[in-house]
């Protein structure tokens, strides 16, 4: 029993200076507090990025933000329907936004996906390596971006996100990814 004791201390005690050394991985919130999601329709969205403590904050809001990043226009879907205790819900959520796709990792976030319509990859990639740079992260093309699809990954100490722009016909998906 001793022994054992001794392993399972042992494991736990690698596992942390492990996960020390390593630092933690990044994660996402969205902060889609500025989005009026009584309103069903189409509307014109705002993106804010914002990094602190291992987490990529997403500012979303109908209203203009201090960012360079280029505007979304989102659809809210109308809801009507009941949540599991029976009450009734009106209003929808981001995560019911066909333009915005929140990749979870476990019970966290750790990637999302916006359409950015009507505007060129170089000025899609170029605002958000911009709004990364003011965050102190530094950023690498990999060597398999091409005119279509540009990789960066974007680092700051001991965090790190993978940047993918990707061209779909008018417009560009922006995906950022926690590491």
């Amino acid at each position: 029993m001793k022994r054992l004791t001794v392993l399972v201390v042992t494991a736990i005690l690698t596992l942390l200076v492990t996960t020390a050394v390593a630092g933690m991985p990044v994660t996402l919130t969205v902060n889609d507090s500025g989005i009026d999601f009584e309103t069903y329709g189409e509307h014109t969205s705002y993106i804010q990025l914002a990094f602190e403590d291992h987490q990529l904050e997403v500012i979303m809001s109908d209203t203009k933000l201090m960012s360079a990043l280029p505007a979304i226009d989102i659809t809210v879907p109308p809801v009507n329907t009941e949540d599991l205790f029976g009450n009734e819900v009106t209003a929808g959520n981001i995560e019911q936004v066909d333009e915005v796709e929140l990749i979870r990792y476990g019970n966290n976030f750790r990637g999302i996906q916006v359409h950015h319509p009507g505007v060129s990859l170089k000025e899609v990639s170029t605002s958000y390596l911009a709004a990364f740079a003011k965050m102190g992260f530094t950023s690498t093309l990999d060597s398999h971006s091409n005119h279509n699809v540009q990789i960066y990954y974007l680092d700051q100490g001991d965090d790190h996100l993978r940047a993918v722009f990707h061209r779909l016909g008018d417009e560009v998906e922006a995906f950022l990814y926690g590491l």
